[in-house]
C-alpha cells in the first residue's frame, strides 16, 4: 500500500465554555483516525480527557499504521454568558404560558431538559401553556452565540377564582 503522508485538512473549532481533545472530531473514512498534539514537535500525542484552551494545536491522521504530517488547527474556548436569575419555584394561573416566567434577564430560551439546554435544541415557544409540576430550564444566549448555564424552574399552576363571589357561597 501507499499511504499519502500529506497533513490533514482540518477546520477551526469553536466551542461554548470547555471542551477536551475528545471533542476534537474528525470526520474521515473507515480506517482513519487522528492524533492531537500540543506542538508541532512533541512525540506524546494529547489524552481525550486534556482539557483544552484557546490556541493552536496540531493534528495527523494515522492510516494503516503510518502517520502524516501534523496540521496546525485554531482552537476557541468562548465564554458562557451569566445565567439568569429567578426564583426556582413559580406559581401561576391555570392557561400561563412560557413566556409569564419570570427571570432576569427577561429574554431568556426555555427548553424541557438540561440536555436540550446544552445542546440548544428542542426549544419551547413563548406561547405554550405551562404544565403544572414541570421543571422548565432557561438560558440566555450571549452576543457570541454561546447559551449560558441554565436556570431550572419548576411551575405551580392553581386554579383560577377571579369569578368566585363569595356572596353566593351556600354552606349547610
Amino acid at each position: 500500500r501507499v499511504i499519502s503522508k500529506a497533513a490533514p485538512n482540518v477546520s477551526a473549532f469553536e466551542f461554548c465554555g470547555s471542551a477536551t481533545v475528545e471533542e476534537l472530531v474528525v470526520y474521515a473514512q473507515s480506517g482513519i483516525t487522528h492524533k492531537w498534539y500540543a506542538s508541532a514537535t512533541s512525540t506524546t500525542p494529547l489524552a481525550n480527557n486534556v482539557i483544552l484552551n484557546s490556541g493552536i494545536y496540531y493534528v495527523s491522521k494515522v492510516h494503516y499504521g503510518c502517520e502524516s504530517l501534523r496540521s496546525a488547527v485554531q482552537v476557541t474556548i468562548k465564554d458562557l454568558p451569566n445565567s439568569p436569575t429567578g426564583a426556582s419555584n413559580q406559581s401561576f394561573a391555570e392557561g400561563s404560558t412560557v413566556s409569564n416566567l419570570i427571570t432576569y434577564p427577561n429574554h431568556v430560551v426555555w427548553y424541557n431538559s438540561p440536555n436540550d439546554a446544552k445542546s440548544n435544541t428542542n426549544q419551547i415557544v413563548s406561547t405554550m401553556p405551562l404544565v403544572n409540576g414541570t421543571t422548565y430550564y432557561g438560558v440566555t444566549i450571549g452576543t457570541n452565540g454561546c447559551a449560558s448555564l441554565p436556570l431550572a424552574v419548576t411551575v405551580g399552576l392553581t386554579v383560577d377564582n377571579s369569578d368566585f363571589i363569595k356572596k353566593n357561597l351556600k354552606y349547610y
